[in-house]
């Protein structure tokens, strides 16, 4: 981070191949921290 902050992220990545060519691709990433109050509606924690 530009500021010397660290943080820690995860993400799960999907691609599509076509002829050897990424063709799509589909990523979701997830925090490592609580959802703000106006978020915790639509975050499920696993």
């Amino acid at each position: 981070m530009p500021d010397g902050k660290k943080i820690e992220l995860f993400a799960v990545s999907f691609f599509e191949i076509e002829e050897d060519l990424i063709k799509s691709a589909v990523e979701y990433w997830a925090e490592t921290y609580p959802a703000p109050e106006w978020r915790r509606k639509y975050v499920e924690t696993y």
